[in-house]
């Protein structure tokens, strides 16, 4: 399901309808035609210029994960320590 951005209380992309779905949470925007507005690129940079904890991260989205295990050519799992 796309979400769309919303901003003073209409969405960005110009789309109307009862049952669309919106946020005013950037990283929670999925519709590429809001991200490309002018109103969701200027609410980036001004959460950027804030310091927001998702900074310098691809489309505002922090990973983070862990590898416990590797597996090698012959099949066999080894744990990391």
């Amino acid at each position: 399901m796309v979400i769309h951005f919303k901003v003073d209380g209409h969405l960005a992309c110009g789309h109307k309808g009862n049952n669309l779905s919106a946020s005013s949470e950037l990283n929670r925007v999925k519709c590429r035609s809001c991200r490309n507005t002018d109103a969701y690129k200027d609410a980036a940079q001004r959460s950027a210029a804030r310091g927001s904890p998702f900074k310098g991260c691809a489309h505002g989205v922090r990973l983070a994960f862990r590898v416990d295990r590797a597996v090698d050519r012959d099949g066999r799992t080894s744990a990391f320590a």
